[in-house]
């Protein structure tokens, strides 16, 4: 979920936004999602916090998406996993000169 002013992102701004799942912040330690721009081989990794909170400066315009996956041990079965993803796709406009 995006966080704060619904303006459109310029190259440059940062990009606050939280993870939830079921409605609730991610407990633990954060989950740790990548940035990436449709121009970089390159992403840009951050973790959320407690709250589910993250902040990524977004250098290029372009297109970015933000994608993570949450990753535990299944609460049903025995040695096995559960996983859900996240993932946001997005704009950035150039900055006017």
């Amino acid at each position: 979920v995006r966080e704060g002013a619904l303006e459109t992102l310029q190259a440059g701004d940062t990009l606050n936004f939280r993870v939830l799942r079921d409605g609730q912040a991610l407990p633990g330690q954060g989950l740790a999602i990548e940035a990436r721009s449709s121009l970089s081989p390159l992403g840009l990794w951050v973790r959320t916090d407690a709250q589910g909170r993250a902040a990524v400066r977004l250098p290029l315009a372009g297109e970015w998406i933000l994608r993570g996956t949450d990753l535990r041990l299944s609460t049903s079965r025995a040695d096995a996993w559960e996983s859900r993803f996240v993932t946001l796709a997005f704009d950035v406009a150039a900055r006017p000169r």
